[in-house]
Order: structure tokens, then C-alpha cells, then sequence
């Protein structure tokens, strides 16, 4: 096998493969043997029957067309060891020469995993912040928890400023109703601040049935840029109005949590404030450590086919997110007015971070000799397998070959950060 490597732009490579006839022939052998197994050949069984007969058959160019895939693909495989190359994603394929008795000539174009100078990776000066978790945090803990606990009472009298109401709404911009600006039955607790400052206090006091229309101004930070900072007309009519009833914060409610009391209570939910602060700070701390030696680090161009994959992975992310809070991805689109296709483009420079921080991670774990032992997968795997014992599809994807690459993968990835975080202390 002769192969030739022609450098392009944005890390791809032109590999050029030439395979003589004499290297070419015992792929026709296998891919004859395969022609005779589908196809019946009278006096053979399937498979049995001779190159000379399945030649006379079928023809020799068929059977070579027959062997191509095998032949371009072992051969690629064979070339990228051969010139040292770290490729990602299926190459593109060109044959340029494909004859009985002639060289097989192919052309493979693919990206290359980007080349990266690591940067200072050790101490950064980066401190982890302190956490802290107030006594007004958790107070509003507790308040969440008597909310989901609370009552609500139907009531006949206006609504006062710690009502639950039930709303039938129109938005109007323009004296053009706005896409998405219509709800039937919405629920707004007045004690809670509202998207948009002052509609709350525009409700405090409509009784059921009440009609009311006003004027308010969209927040300038909205999110919907046709919206932010516009006069918004709004039409509303009350379905209901219901009076919040709160439980009593006695023993029987701390109960009810299974705590004995509410200082139980109250010791509970600062012990799981300070983890998740704890864990959010951690999560800081990693992230600007990895952030500071991207910036410390330089890298070669990083393939389209990289940006595209890891922006895909986003917008895949997002709609996992917004179909688990009981959304419609189609409905989040066009509330910010935006394509997938633009999402995805506006998720770009946010997609090369990402790539940019595997990249460094992967350099640090070769340059501290990081590796994940069988022992460490195979325990992690017994983990999980445990955790699903009652999910067989979930069983047989953990014991995939795949997914113990992916957990491989993971165990090194903390291990690497974790060198980061002690070298950064």
C-alpha cells in the first residue's frame, strides 16, 4: 500500500491510497465467497461455489465493486496508523481508480483531532470561594416548602396582594395581537414577583369575572428582542380568585417532612443548601480553572465538523431541559423567535469553548499519565448496573462496549480535574 498525505485548511487531510492488484485480490476472494452466499449458484451450495464460477457469473468488475467498501475502509484505517494521524468523524471518499488487472487508487478526505501547545496548567492562583449559606437563604427554603404545603381556598371578594388568580389573558403590540401572548387559565400568585414589573398590582383587587386593560412596559433585559423594553397592551379577565392558606410552622408540619421538629427542619435544610452551594462552588472553580488554561493554551484550527457535532450536543441538551418541564421545543422557538438552525449557530462560540476545554483535559491527562484501570470501569460499571437492576435496556447499553469507552472517559476526566484543583490550592 502507497499512501500520500496532502495538508488542507481547517485541520483536514487529503490521504491518497494506491493498493496493487496483487494486494487487491483476496478481497475479491472474500467478497466472491459473500456474492455466492446471497445469490444461487446451480450445483453449489451458498458460499461453496469457486472465484473462476462466481467470475464467470457475475463478472470480475462486479465482484471488485463488490469488495470497494472493505477494501477503502481496512486500507484508511491502515493508512491513519501508518502516517500517525489522530482523525475524528467518517472521512470523505473519492475513487479515483477502480479497473480489473489495475492499482486501486482511493482519495480520503478527513478532519484531524486539533494539534494544542498547552498552556501553565499549575498554579494558577485560582482560589475556590468560600460557601455560605445566610439565615435568609434558608428561610426562603422553608417558605418554598409551606408553599407547596399551602391551601388554596376559592374566594368570592377581590384579590389582595397574597391571592392566587386565575387569568385569561391577551397581549397586544401595535394593536397586533403578539404570537404566543394569548393564555387561558394562567395562575399568577401575586406575593411573587412577575416577569414584567407591575402586572401583579394591576390584578390586586378584580374580583371573578372582572375585565380589566392597562398598558405596562416589557423589561429592556427581555429575552424576545421584538419585546424588550416595548408598551405592551394587555386585556385580562379573572377566571378565579383563591386565598393562600399556609400550614403552621408547628411540629406536626416538620412531621409531615419527616423531621421531629422545626429546628430539625431547619438543620436539614441548611446541611442541603451547603451541599448544593458546595457543589455549585466546586463547579465554578473547575470551570475557571479550565477556562484559564484555554487561555493559556494555544490551538490549531478546530474542524466545522467538531462545531457542528458540539453544538448539535447543545441544542440535543436544551430540548432534553425544555421537554422535562412539560414544553414544547416548537413552542420555546418561536417565543424567542429563532430557528433551530440560528439557535444552533448562536450556539457556536460557546461550542469551541467546550471543544477547546476537552482538548486541554485530554493534553493533561497524557502529560500526568493519567488512565481509567479495568478495576475502576468494571467497579463503576457494577455501580450503575445495580442502580438499573430492573431496567433491562438500561442493563444492556451499560454493558455495551460503548459505554464502558464513555466511563472510561469520564474516570479520567475527573481524575484530571482533580490534579487540577490540588495543583490549584
Amino acid at each position: 500500500m502507497k499512501c500520500n498525505v496532502k495538508n488542507l485548511e481547517k485541520s483536514q487531510v487529503e490521504l491518497t491510497v494506491e493498493l496493487s492488484w496483487d494486494e487487491v485480490k483476496p478481497y475479491l476472494e472474500r467478497a466472491a465467497e459473500e456474492l455466492s452466499q446471497k445469490s444461487k449458484i446451480e450445483g453449489f451450495r451458498p458460499g461453496k461455489a469457486p472465484y473462476d464460477i462466481v467470475r464467470a457469473r457475475f463478472g470480475e468488475h462486479a465482484i471488485l465493486e463488490a469488495a470497494a467498501e472493505k477494501i477503502i475502509m481496512k486500507n484508511f484505517v491502515a493508512a491513519i496508523k501508518e502516517k500517525n494521524l489522530e482523525t475524528v468523524g467518517q472521512p470523505h471518499i473519492d475513487i479515483e481508480k477502480m479497473a480489473v488487472s489495475n492499482p486501486f487508487i482511493f482519495k480520503a478526505t478527513v478532519s484531524l483531532l486539533p494539534k494544542i501547545t498547552l498552556g501553565e496548567y499549575k498554579n494558577l492562583g485560582i482560589k475556590k470561594e468560600e460557601t455560605k449559606v445566610t439565615d435568609e437563604k434558608v428561610k426562603e427554603a422553608l417558605d418554598g416548602l409551606t408553599k407547596m404545603q399551602s391551601k388554596e381556598i376559592l374566594k368570592d371578594g377581590p384579590a389582595e396582594n397574597k391571592d392566587k388568580v386565575l387569568v385569561d389573558m391577551d397581549m397586544i403590540k401595535d394593536n397586533v395581537p403578539i404570537e404566543g401572548g394569548q393564555a387561558k387559565d394562567m395562575a399568577v400568585y401575586l406575593s411573587e414577583a412577575h416577569y414584567i414589573p407591575g402586572f401583579n398590582e394591576e390584578l390586586v383587587g378584580l374580583k371573578k369575572d372582572d375585565e380589566k386593560e392597562f398598558d405596562l412596559n416589557f423589561p429592556k433585559e427581555h429575552y424576545q428582542k421584538h419585546l424588550s423594553g416595548a408598551k405592551v397592551h394587555f386585556k385580562v379577565r379573572v377566571r378565579d380568585v383563591y386565598k393562600i392558606e399556609p400550614p403552621k410552622l408547628d411540629e406536626e408540619f416538620a412531621k409531615s417532612l419527616g423531621q421531629k421538629s422545626i429546628e430539625n427542619l431547619m438543620i436539614l435544610l441548611r446541611k442541603n443548601l451547603e451541599h448544593e452551594e458546595l457543589h455549585k462552588t466546586e463547579e465554578k472553580w473547575e470551570i475557571t480553572i479550565l477556562n484559564k488554561i484555554v487561555e493559556n493554551s494555544k490551538f490549531s484550527d478546530i474542524p466545522e465538523l467538531l462545531i457542528n457535532g458540539e453544538a448539535n450536543q447543545m441544542v440535543y441538551e436544551l430540548k432534553n431541559n425544555i421537554t422535562r418541564q412539560g414544553l414544547s421545543f416548537e413552542d420555546y422557538l418561536k417565543s424567542i423567535n429563532k430557528t433551530e438552525a440560528e439557535l444552533k449557530l448562536e450556539f457556536s462560540p460557546e461550542a469551541i469553548k467546550r471543544i477547546k476545554i476537552s482538548l486541554v483535559i485530554r493534553e493533561i491527562a497524557k502529560a500526568e499519565g493519567v488512565e481509567a484501570s479495568d478495576k475502576e470501569v468494571i467497579e463503576e460499571v457494577g455501580k450503575l448496573m445495580n442502580a438499573y437492576k430492573d431496567n433491562a435496556d438500561a442493563q444492556k447499553q451499560i454493558n455495551s462496549k460503548e459505554y464502558e469507552d464513555y466511563l472510561k472517559s469520564r474516570i479520567e476526566n475527573k481524575k484530571t480535574i482533580d490534579i487540577l484543583k490540588k495543583n490549584n490550592l
